[in-house]
């Protein structure tokens, strides 16, 4: 398969904050450029829900570019740590880049980075506590669901076994 390859993005501004536009080439002739649209601040929810500096503007866009791709759901809330949940999103990713289906930034012959105009306004737009906020949240929210789970496992553990009953047995015709 031929590597997709970003090629261009732009920003809106709108009543619930900044959108982005990401136009990537799939590689394929005869086959239009897709379109990748998510809220600027996705890049701030990376940051909190895996650890990751929310100035490292390139990975925290590889995550969210690659996502699209992955064919199961995220270990935010599953890992029992960030940490866990980091190590486990970035090796799907690269499972995903692996299998030739990986974004690339900037076709052929083109000098400039089409991903520029995200970062620029990311760079404004990135609130330090802002993300703090947000880790927060995602770790009461996955502590309370390893609660859930853990009351769960506890609950099936401590259930009685039923008896074995032996098997009626068919009446006879005699």
């Amino acid at each position: 398969m031929t590597q997709r390859k970003v090629i261009a993005s732009s920003i809106e501004t709108t009543p619930r904050g900044p959108v982005v536009t990401v136009i990537i080439d799939v590689g394929e002739k005869g086959i239009a450029p897709v379109r990748h649209i998510f809220p600027l601040d996705i890049l701030e929810w990376r940051a909190a829900e895996y650890d990751i500096d929310h100035t490292a503007v390139d990975e925290l866009l590889d995550i969210v570019l690659h996502e699209p791709y992955l064919t199961d759901d995220a270990p935010v809330y599953t890992a029992a740590s960030a940490a866990e949940a980091r190590a486990v999103h970035r090796e799907r990713i690269a499972a995903v880049k692996a299998a030739g289906r990986g974004v690339g930034v900037g076709a052929a012959g083109q000098r400039s980075d089409p991903l520029q105009p995200i970062k620029d306004v990311y760079a404004r737009f990135a609130d330090a506590a802002e993300v703090e906020a947000k880790a927060s949240h995602v770790d009461r929210h996955r502590a309370a669901t390893h609660a859930r789970t853990r009351r769960a496992a506890a609950r099936w553990t401590r259930r009685p076994i039923p008896p074995i009953r032996p098997e009626p047995k068919e009446p006879s015709s005699a």
